[in-house]
């Protein structure tokens, strides 16, 4: 089974690009958009960026992509439009140069130490790119990269889990972080000086409107199917627990055309897949991509995986997806290690996806689109799946023994739960989020289907109030055993999360290291090893299994259904396709297509 690992984009050069220096170079940062009356003023004071020759040709490449304009392009190397079009006039002389240079570096000998040590240089580098998100104020001198570099050669020797060649462990055994080191990583990997701190204090700086102005012109032209946003947020599915009330992190991505993509769930198993759940293809079968961190929340580690995943879709499609974030941490993480060049005031480039982030600080539920109703519909969907698949079972027990078992929360039976929630989010309600959040320019609005105005009564927590009330006048015992209390209302039910965390900022060191390590195939990892953690009641009968229905029992029912939805005097909504849809589940059983 394969693990979700971090391979993150190193920034070593390879052979397709060739390798550029200084890539981290400081740049302006008070040369943004301004409103009119200031543009005279910024445009004296602003501040021009010397671009080197692997920036120049940085240019180039992307310029011939037709991607961007010399406009963007000069945003984002923070000097005039002139320079950008100056540079692409000279488009072949600077591909010869620096062609030219990548010849005679390749030339050059790598020495032996070089070599051996790339897994900690590797690991270092990650390293830093974190604290410039998660510390900005840190300084990160010569000195304190050669120190915190002695530190992480003493902890890639010492890990229990790391399986490593001996020139290796001989290299790092002998590392003492000399000056001549330094220089190398420098070469490699570009200078120390920070810029975050200017980068976070210009993002900070600019209000809303400004940021949704540039939003709307980068958006402008663009496809709705092509415009995404994402989020996180947590979901607890064993509120009644003490000791574990079932936390997991969910991440969603949908786009402005009313579609979901496929949905992170985040846990705490270090396989590609749960133990429990080994053995299945967990994205055919749910559509979730398992993700993995320490504390269960989400990490930058994780979160690159899904633009990954998220990027991988669009080069299915042959598109380029414009992403909007907000300005999380472990977002800003994942977005710098996928492009160090990129900049959080305008955007980050990976292969098919732009980037942008909303300013930091913001009411989401006013501004991003997965907080206007998209993760509310999606957590009573999954609410009401949960409630009636225990209920109904409750209901059918032969016995209270039996009633005791069928209270299950086999992490199957969550992930079934999760992907039903997934399919139940209409797109309706996805594209009025969108419209409702401001983020779209009104060019692409009037490409939207015309949606109707929102209801003050949410569909999806009337639904779920109604079968909350159903079970409090039967079986209130029920709702007291599976949610800790007896009267609790579908919007209650939504907000049991609200005081839970979602993302971690911190820096984990060792997890760092064990990226490096296991891209290397450095690491060792044995099933039963690395703190496994079941979701499973202590309470629960692990031997205990839900008999699945025979066909004979499922063909009946199906009958019944049809019979209904063809005698039903009132008005039942999709008739005809749900009996179609019943006549296609009754063919794939083999069943009869009698008349009922």
């Amino acid at each position: 089974m394969e693990m979700v690992v971090d391979d993150s984009l190193l920034l070593l050069p390879s052979t397709e690009e060739p390798p550029h220096e200084d890539l981290l170079h400081t740049q302006a940062h008070d040369a943004y958009d301004v409103e009119p009356e200031e543009a005279s003023t910024a445009t004296k004071t602003r501040k021009r960026e010397r671009l080197t020759l692997g920036q120049k040709r940085q240019v180039v490449d992307l310029a011939s992509s037709h991607q961007f304009t010399h406009r963007e392009l000069a945003e984002k190397f923070q000097v005039g439009r002139t320079t950008i079009t100056n540079i692409c006039k000279n488009t072949e002389l600077i591909r010869n140069e620096t062609d030219s240079a990548d010849l005679l570096k390749k030339r050059r000998k790598t020495t032996k130490c070089t070599y051996d040590l790339k897994i900690l240089d590797e690991a270092l580098h990650k390293w830093r790119m974190e604290i410039r998100v998660s510390n900005p104020e840190m300084k990160l001198t010569g000195a304190a990269l050669q120190q915190k570099a002695i530190e992480f050669a003493q902890a890639i020797l010492h890990d229990e889990y790391a399986r490593l060649p001996e020139k290796i462990q001989l290299a790092l055994s002998k590392f003492g972080a000399s000056n001549g080191w330094l220089d190398g990583y420098r070469t490699r990997f570009g200078n120390f000086s920070s810029r975050s701190t200017h980068e976070q204090a210009a993002i900070k700086q600019v209000d809303y409107q400004t940021r949704l102005r540039e939003l709307h012109r980068s958006f402008d032209g663009v496809e709705p199917c092509d415009i995404w946003t994402g989020g996180e947020f947590a979901l607890v599915f064993k509120p009644s627990h003490v000791m574990d009330k079932g936390r997991c992190t969910v991440s969603l991505f949908a786009n402005a055309a009313g579609d979901l993509f496929d949905m992170q769930v985040i846990g705490i198993e270090k396989g590609g897949t749960p133990v429990e759940m080994d053995g299945l293809d967990l994205r055919a079968r749910y559509r979730i991509l398992y993700g993995y961190s320490k504390t269960g929340l989400q990490v930058a580690t994780t979160s690159m995986a899904m633009l990954k995943a998220l990027n991988q879709h669009a080069k299915a499609l042959k598109r380029t997806f414009h992403v909007v974030l907000d300005s999380a941490v472990p977002h800003v993480k994942a977005a710098m290690m996928l492009d160090a060049l990129g900049d959080q005031r305008t955007f980050f480039l990976y292969d098919q996806l732009r980037i942008y982030f909303l300013p930091p600080h913001l009411s989401l539920p006013k501004c991003h689109p997965l907080h206007m109703g998209i993760i509310a519909c999606f957590k009573a969907k999954f609410r009401y799946e949960m409630l009636d698949t225990l209920y109904t079972n409750y209901r059918h027990a032969t016995a209270l023994d039996d009633a005791t078992r069928v209270i299950q929360f086999k992490l199957k039976t969550v992930f079934h739960w999760l992907a039903v929630a997934l399919h139940s989010v209409p797109s309706s309600l996805v594209l009025q989020a969108w419209v409702a959040s401001g983020l779209l320019p009104a060019t692409t609005v009037a490409k939207l289907p015309k949606q109707p105005p929102p209801s003050s009564d949410e569909p999806y927590v009337t639904q779920l109030d109604a079968l909350l009330r159903e079970i409090s006048l039967t079986m209130p015992a029920f709702l007291q055993w599976v949610l800790g209390t007896a009267t609790m209302s579908g919007a209650d039910l939504l907000k049991l999360e609200a005081k839970e965390s979602v993302n971690d900022p911190g820096v984990d060191e060792t997890q760092i290291i064990r990226s490096v390590l296991l891209k290397h195939d450095f690491l060792t990892v044995r099933r039963g090893t690395l703190d496994d953690a079941l979701d499973v009641l202590d309470d629960e009968d692990p031997a205990f299994e839900m008999a699945c229905p025979d066909r004979a029992a499922v063909l009946e029912s199906l009958n019944l259904l049809k019979r209904y939805l063809r005698l039903a005097p009132q008005d039942v909504p999709t008739r005809m396709p749900a009996i179609a849809m019943l006549n296609d589940l009754k063919a794939h059983l083999g069943g009869d297509e009698m008349t009922v």
